[in-house]
């Protein structure tokens, strides 16, 4: 089963918020 392109553009449109919030989190925690 191929991944078509808007597939792949749908999973990265769902996957950035979460990935940005990990980020974001990340960079809290970390001092300074």
């Amino acid at each position: 089963m191929p991944v078509t392109l808007p597939r792949l553009a749908l999973l990265g449109a769902l996957l950035f918020p979460v990935a940005a919030a990990w980020a974001a989190e990340l960079r809290l925690e970390l001092p300074g």
